[in-house]
């Protein structure tokens, strides 16, 4: 009898594969002296002498200011020290190990003489052209987010150094500014009811019209710190040229607007704006560029003079040659000084009030003109971000914004595991006081084999307290050497602190606005992700807000920010667990800007609005983001099914 023939069935692999977030920075390249042998200086070849002089090459990397490159060179006779070549830009170019630039005259880089050696400091030639750009600029949030800003600045300097853009979720614009004070009891256009009544234009009752454009003139005047002669001067100018009217007595598009300027000072678009035609009057030209060469000089010069009443020259004279020409000129001055007054609350019947203006970017500020580089840095950090420059790779350098939590999530470009590890030259030092966390380790790793760039990942494994994920801040390299020091940063949540007036009107994706309760619930959950707690049963309960038996489980965790959040639960509070948040917590539904999801075994929250895409969760359950089991802010999505959505009433 033939044998029954057995199918052994065998289990599928799966195809699934773990999604890891991609690298955002290239692999570091290495740094040979050999690359100045075949560089260019200032688009020429590197004459051979000056190749055999250099006798070092060093990079000092960092995510906390420019990329800088320096280069000893043996000088004896002082020859180099003499030459023309010093006292104007100079431009390396090393091909794959970056473009560097050193223009002294800008303050780029730098020189130091020791004995019979000249060391030349030169810039990543990126942070250089950003450096180089410093014409005042304003412009909408409403058309730009912060990767979008980074765009603009970088289209500015694109012929001279071209970089790609890297902004990981890029939907955040600047919070509304609030300006100190002039108001209780008043109007809409900035006048108390009784002091609106004392203001007059060429003898006549102002009109509301008249008011509002008087309001946005002084309040422009204001921000740009100008004194009261000035304000008096230009409610003198667009009384005399146009009765304070968008019209006025327009002859054409070269001679229209509240001061009647021309194409080279404004567009006639902007001219009929009394803020812009105020800003390009007292600026000499619409943000301070075109127009004659008198009126291209810097605006602070001129107010450093208007200001203290000084004899003012140039622009100066423009602005106040209407104290002394035309009919009635006298009676304006008479009619400006008290106006000003009224606005300011130095008036009987007037009143302060409370000067709200929307979200904008800016380069320059009111204490002087600001370069992109600083510009861009001031406003990442009103955000929580950092901007550096990552070098070459590929095309171009990668310019990025990006914060701490968004280059953490990204892959590790390397792992070390174990002091006892091949890539380490020598055993790092641990020192931590007390209940302390570690927030720097320096490494000296072999140089060759170290693949992360500054803002890339570094994971530590077996490091006890240093374990875990670690921002690159900084790298020191020299050519020739086979060590380099490395300094690893744990992340932050924030890299410079909002002032608490803007954190609650932080504008959002859409124009959207965040509460502050709602914005206190991610801030908590995200101060609690930075710090890597593990998932631990029971963790967080005994004091909402404080990990318990070393870390947090889901309901501790959802615990701690509602209790921030001042939703249904006090920091110190005891947490209840998930089967509370599903039937007790809140309401039911979704929520506009944040939904607990929750049945009796786990509990999360889901972010809408300006947190769309983010969860709080200790559930590695995501599309993308973080993988780890523990409490963590997540990126992407998960199921919901056999959940209970609930929310907070108004959030």
């Amino acid at each position: 009898m033939a044998k029954k023939k057995t199918t052994v069935v065998r289990p599928r692999k799966s195809k699934t594969k773990t999604r890891q977030t991609r690298r955002l920075l290239p692999v570091l390249e290495r740094l040979d002296i050999d690359v100045v042998s075949s560089a260019t200086l200032n688009g020429a070849n590197v004459d051979a002498r000056l190749v055999d002089a250099i006798t070092g090459i060093d990079r000092d990397l960092t995510i906390d200011g420019a990329n800088v490159l320096t280069l000893p060179i043996h000088d004896p006779d002082r020859e180099l020290l003499r030459a023309d070549l010093l006292g104007g830009q100079i431009d390396l170019d090393l091909g794959r190990a970056g473009r560097w630039r050193m223009d002294r005259s800008r303050d780029i880089g730098g020189l130091a003489v020791n004995d019979d050696i000249l060391t030349l400091r030169l810039w990543d030639r990126s942070s250089a052209a950003l450096r180089a750009q410093t014409a005042p600029i304003r412009i909408s949030s409403e058309r730009l987010d912060i990767a979008g800003l980074a765009r603009f600045f970088a289209r500015e300097v694109r012929g001279d150094a071209p970089m790609q853009i890297v902004a990981p979720f890029p939907g955040d614009i600047p919070p509304e500014e609030t300006t100190s004070s002039r108001s209780s009891g008043k109007s809409s256009i900035g006048f108390s009811a009784s002091a609106a009544a004392k203001v007059k234009v060429k003898g006549a009752r102002a009109t509301r019209a008249q008011l509002k454009a008087i309001d946005a003139i002084l309040a422009e005047a204001t921000e740009l710190r100008a004194g009261t002669r000035v304000k008096v001067a230009a409610l003198m100018a667009a009384t005399q040229e146009s009765r304070m009217g968008a019209e006025g007595h327009t002859t054409g598009d070269d001679d229209t607007g509240y001061f009647q300027q021309g194409r080279e000072w404004i567009s006639a678009k902007n001219a009929k704006d009394p803020a812009k035609g105020c800003r390009a009057f007292l600026l000499g030209g619409e943000a301070n560029v075109g127009g004659t060469e008198k009126t291209k000089k810097g605006w602070k010069q001129h107010f450093g003079s208007l200001s203290s009443g000084a004899a003012p020259s140039d622009l100066g004279a423009a602005i106040f040659k209407v104290q002394s020409g035309g009919a009635g000129a006298n009676s304006w001055k008479e009619e400006a000084e008290r106006t000003v007054k009224l606005w300011t609350g130095n008036a009987s019947g007037s009143s302060s009030r409370t000067v709200k203006r929307p979200a904008q970017w800016r380069r320059g500020t009111s204490d002087g003109p600001e370069s992109s580089w600083s510009a861009l840095d001031r406003e990442a950090k009103r955000l929580g971000r950092r901007r550096f420059i990552a070098l070459p790779w590929r095309l171009a350098p990668r310019l990025v914004v990006a914060s701490d939590q968004s280059l953490i999530q990204a892959q590790p470009h390397v792992t070390v595991k174990g002091l006892d590890s091949g890539i380490l030259t020598a055993v790092p030092s641990i020192d931590i006081e007390g209940v302390k966390t570690l927030q720097e380790i320096e490494l000296t790793v072999v140089a060759s084999a170290w693949p992360a760039p500054p803002g890339a990942v570094a994971e530590l494994v077996d490091f006890g307290p240093a374990d875990g994920p670690w921002i690159v801040k900084r790298i020191g390299v020299s050519a020739g050497s086979d060590d380099a020091t490395v300094t690893l940063q744990k992340p932050t949540t924030k890299v410079e602190a909002q002032p608490e007036a803007t954190r609650a009107a932080s504008a959002t994706r859409g124009g959207r606005s965040a509460s502050s309760a709602a914005q206190a619930f991610y801030s908590k959950g995200l101060a609690i992700s930075a710090k890597n707690y593990p998932y631990h049963w029971s963790g967080g309960h005994a004091s909402a807000g404080s990990p318990s038996g070393g870390g947090y489980d889901c309901s501790g965790y959802i615990g701690a920010a509602c209790a921030a959040a001042g939703w249904g639960l006090k920091p110190g509070d005891s947490v209840p667990d998930s089967g509370w948040f599903a039937s007790s917590w809140g309401e039911p539904g979704k929520g506009e800007e944040w939904t607990i999801w929750a049945n009796g075994n786990h509990v999360f929250a889901e972010g809408h609005g300006k947190f769309e895409g983010r969860s709080l969760d200790t559930s590695p359950a995501y599309s993308a983001g973080n993988r780890a089991r523990g409490p963590h802010v997540r990126r992407g999505s998960r199921s919901t099914a056999g959940f209970t959505p609930r929310h907070w009433r108004g959030h």
